[in-house]
């Protein structure tokens, strides 16, 4: 992460802020859909996707399951793209957001590891919709 004077700047620290907000949604999501796929679970997906994402119309929560259950990667790792995206918004408002990278706001090392025991796959296979 960039530093000033050994200190997180404030811009910098705003920044940071605003792509964790966007990485807890999508760990929110991730974990209320990807692990909860099986039909069974539908309510509960429903219900986290309500909390996390902090809406009350039910009916879009549901759509919003629907539309995205089949769609999810069984390990959500960021994206570039998506990341740098966030930052290009953020810029007009946060200039350093203009110069920073997305590899500084993300670390897949937990979802490497996750990965490489085995378990997201067998997770996968176990818990298909189809």
């Amino acid at each position: 992460m960039a530093r000033a004077s050994g200190k997180r700047s404030r811009a910098t620290g705003a920044i940071a802020r605003s792509i964790n907000r966007c990485q807890a949604a999508g760990i929110a999501v991730s974990g209320e859909i990807v692990f909860r796929k099986p039909r069974p679970e539908e309510e509960q997906a429903v219900a986290g996707i309500m909390k996390y994402m902090r809406i009350s119309d039910r009916a879009r929560a549901e759509e919003g399951y629907e539309y995205y259950v089949d769609m999810m990667p069984v390990m959500p790792y960021a994206s570039n793209g998506g990341v740098k995206a966030v930052l290009q918004f953020l810029a007009s408002r946060q200039p350093k957001a203009a110069t920073a990278t997305p590899e500084d706001f993300y670390d897949h090392s937990l979802l490497k590891k996750i990965e490489a025991s085995g378990f997201a796959k067998q997770f996968a296979e176990n818990n298909s919709r189809h």
